[in-house]
C-alpha cells in the first residue's frame, strides 16, 4: 500500500531549478547560436536542434488512462415511422 505524500512539490508543479537551467539554455541558444545555426547547413542545423531541443522544452506525456474505468457503451436503436424497432 502506497503512503499519501506529506511534502515536497505537489504534483504537475515543475521543479524550480528544472525550470531555471531551461530558461538559462535557452537564453544562451537564442543569444550565441542563432547565427551560428544559421550558418549551418539545414540538416546539421537540424540534427543539433533535436539534440539541443528536449532539454529547452518540456518533456510531451502520454494521457494516463485508468483501467478500472469502464468504457463507455452507446446503442442507438432506430424505429419505425409505426413505433417498432
Amino acid at each position: 500500500m502506497k503512503k499519501p505524500k506529506t511534502g515536497g512539490r505537489k504534483k504537475n508543479v515543475p521543479n524550480r531549478i528544472t525550470g531555471d537551467v531551461r530558461r538559462l539554455l535557452s537564453d544562451a541558444i537564442e543569444k550565441h547560436l542563432i547565427s551560428d545555426l544559421n550558418a549551418l547547413e539545414p540538416i546539421k542545423r537540424a540534427e543539433l536542434l533535436i539534440k539541443v531541443l528536449p532539454y529547452v522544452l518540456p518533456p510531451i506525456t502520454t494521457a494516463e488512462t485508468n483501467p478500472y474505468i469502464e468504457p463507455l457503451v452507446i446503442t442507438r436503436t432506430v424505429y419505425r415511422n409505426d413505433g417498432t424497432p
